[in-house]
């Protein structure tokens, strides 16, 4: 129930953005903001790592709705307000819901996390003489040289613990990792 309703939130939030362009709107316990540009031709939200995610030339327009009822008739009601965005690559208007917004800030900020986890462990194994080599959704592999004194759990231990003492918009993330080493 509590994400259902925060993706209401997320959608009213959006909404008054739309509505009230150049004003800024918080929601998420002040985690998420988001503001339409003054000429509505962006909606920004902000996500905890401080990054935007962009939502192109929304819109608050009536969406009618056509279906058949029980008897096979085809009924169309009255429309309710939905906002929209054009959507890439195709740009075409698409429905914007809380889901979706949820979707968006929830990959976004695993992305950051992900992308600040890659420099750090940067950090440490290239001294060692090692190199990331890929990164596939949320997993690095990496390569160092036998004799490293670095292993899986280092890896764990920077993109949780030290990632959580590094970047303050993580505070009470339960971020956990999983690791091997293979030789």
């Amino acid at each position: 129930p509590n994400i259902k309703a925060g993706w209401g939130h997320l959608l009213d939030c959006a909404k008054l953005a739309v509505q009230n362009p150049g004003k800024m709107f918080t929601t998420a316990h002040g985690r998420v903001s988001m503001a339409c540009t003054t000429k509505g031709d962006w909606l920004a939200m902000r996500i905890p790592s401080g990054r935007q995610i962009m939502f192109a030339k929304p819109k608050i327009e009536l969406t009618r709705r056509v279906w058949r009822d029980e008897d096979g008739d085809l009924v169309e009601d009255e429309g309710k307000p939905s906002l929209t965005a054009l959507k890439a690559p195709m740009w075409v208007r698409r429905p914007l819901y809380g889901g979706m917004i949820a979707n968006a800030a929830t990959q976004g900020g695993c992305r950051d996390i992900l992308c600040h986890g890659l420099l750090a462990v940067d950090e440490e194994i290239t001294p060692l003489g090692g190199n990331i080599i890929l990164d596939v959704h949320d997993e690095i592999d990496a390569e160092l040289p036998d004799d490293a004194a670095y292993d899986h759990e280092d890896l764990i231990r920077t993109m949780t613990t030290d990632l959580l003492a590094r970047l303050p918009w993580l505070a009470g993330m339960p971020l956990v990792a999983a690791g091997a080493t293979l030789k």
